[in-house]
């Protein structure tokens, strides 16, 4: 029998949102299989910042990802409109708590993203187990993704002057590694470019929509990226480190542990490398807390 208990002491958790995005389309897939709904052409839209263990599960059960669209819902339900192609919308999430299931509406829905995840708890309590737990298995299954969040606020009237001139260092001196990893390729949403830092030649066009967002990817898969953006509606700079690892459900307790450990201790390094990059370019930030 699976006990029920999280940890010593019956703890709760906090689930963030690209854990309860994770959930909610693991939760979407069962019961579309069970009445034999999925779709053959079935579609998930995220945006760029947004887990990939979201995508991972997409594709392990057969759906497409739309996963490059920038920060911000209404680039999620533009794409409904436009980038379907005669594809089937199934669900679409990011990361800050933003979620949609089903095409009836072009924003997300709270109100339904908070009935599906109350059903997938009372669904996995018949089985004796928690949100959680599943949530941990999702992971041994599909790989270990720990994303990160952290902010700089500029205040002030020269505030916006100085995260402009982060992102244009950025822009114009492409970072080529990051603690000994190779930056296989950036993204530049701005520009519509997708760029190899290592030559400083253009590998392709982007094809989505502008955003004033720079991507980092770390790996060919793209699971392992640095994105910089500015906040639209602050006066912030934002950092999202994402680092993802591969599992199996062969892997041993103690395995697993270890391959959490390594994907944290990266996210965090990479963070804070980035960081200190841009307090080294733009000085009176003030950081704020770390997300994740």
């Amino acid at each position: 029998m699976v006990s029920r208990k999280i940890f010593a002491g019956n703890d709760f958790v906090f689930l963030n949102g690209n854990q309860i995005a994770v959930l909610l389309l693991d939760y979407i897939i069962k019961r579309k299989k069970e009445n034999n709904s999925l779709p053959q052409s079935g579609v998930v839209i995220k945006t760029v910042v947004t887990t990939e263990l979201l995508a991972k599960i997409a594709l392990g059960n057969n759906l497409e990802v739309i996963g490059d669209t920038p920060v911000g819902f209404k680039y999620i339900a533009e794409a409904i409109d436009n980038q379907l192609a005669g594809r089937e919308f199934v669900f679409g999430a990011e990361e800050s708590h933003g979620y949609l299931f089903g095409d009836y509406a072009r924003e997300k829905d709270g109100a339904v993203a908070a009935l599906l995840i109350c059903e997938y708890a009372s669904w996995l309590k018949q089985e004796n187990k928690t949100l959680y737990e599943q949530l941990e298995e999702i992971k041994k299954k599909y790989g270990y993704f720990r994303e990160l969040l952290q902010s700089i606020f500029f205040t002030g009237m020269d505030g916006m002057a100085k995260m402009m001139k982060i992102m244009d260092v950025l822009r114009t001196d492409l970072p080529k590694e990051i603690d000994g990893f190779k930056v296989v390729s950036v993204l530049d949403q701005l520009n519509k470019k997708i760029i190899d830092p290592q030559t400083g030649q253009v590998i392709s066009e982007y094809k989505g929509y502008p955003d004033n967002a720079l991507i980092f990817y770390l790996n060919e898969e793209k699971t392992n990226r640095v994105v910089v953006r500015p906040s639209g509606t602050e006066p912030k700079i934002k950092f999202y480190v994402a680092v993802g690892k591969e599992v199996g459900l062969d892997k041993t307790e103690e395995e697993y542990q270890q391959i959490k450990k390594e994907a944290d201790s990266l996210a965090f390094a990479w963070l804070e490398i980035f960081v200190k990059k841009a307090e080294a370019i733009s000085s009176g930030g003030e950081r704020f807390e770390v997300l994740g």
